[in-house]
């Protein structure tokens, strides 16, 4: 039972470390493409109104038959190229499914904190009743595959995978299995496992 114990314990912290450091990611990635979706929206209602506005605003109509053939022609061509480029940016977001995204990194970022926390439970607290922690393992552990089955489909990349151990291991103030040291988030050391 010991053994078993021990092997257990052992799991849960690096399906902890894992589960944290991808929350983590996924969170950034979420913030990124929130940022994207928003500034898409903004300006692709904003520009349109915006030159209504001063179209049909009487300060500006009084002057209109002065600066019409001035200002006209340049808020159209200003225009123009504005909602170039927010096409070409709208069509890259549809096709890159930048909205879906969000919400696949929303509801894993959910997924791996709660099983972050209920790792770290069973590392911490498996000698207090092993049959129940044990049962909860095993179950926990269905359930975080299937998770990582979703998220492997991201094909993390080796910084993705530093930045995911790093953020694990500080969270739960462990130290590198590589270079010894707990990682710092602020100035990660060269490491191959944790580091930069």
């Amino acid at each position: 039972m010991e053994k078993r114990e021990k092997s257990d314990r052992l799991e849960a912290e690096e399906r902890a470390v894992y589960c944290f450091g991808t929350a983590k990611l996924f969170e950034e990635r979420r913030k990124k493409y929130k940022l994207r979706n928003k500034i898409i929206k903004f300006t692709g209602l904003s520009i349109p109104i915006s030159l209504g506005f001063f179209a049909m605003s009487p300060e500006i109509s009084s002057l209109i038959p002065i600066l019409k053939p001035i200002v006209m022609p340049i808020l159209l061509s200003i225009t123009t190229l504005i909602n170039a480029a927010m096409l070409i940016l709208s069509i890259w977001a549809l096709v890159d499914e930048w909205d879906a995204k969000v919400e696949n990194y929303t509801e894993s970022v959910s997924n791996n904190r709660q099983y972050f926390k209920i790792f770290k439970e069973i590392s911490e607290r498996y000698d207090e009743n092993p049959t129940e922690y044990a049962a909860k393992f095993k179950e926990t552990i269905l359930l975080d595959d299937i998770q990582q089955n979703k998220d492997d489909k991201e094909n993390f990349s080796a910084w993705d995978d530093r930045f995911i151990t790093r953020h694990g291991l500080y969270q739960l103030h462990l130290p590198c299995p590589k270079c010894g040291n707990i990682p710092s988030i602020k100035n990660p050391k060269p490491c191959e496992n944790c580091g930069i």
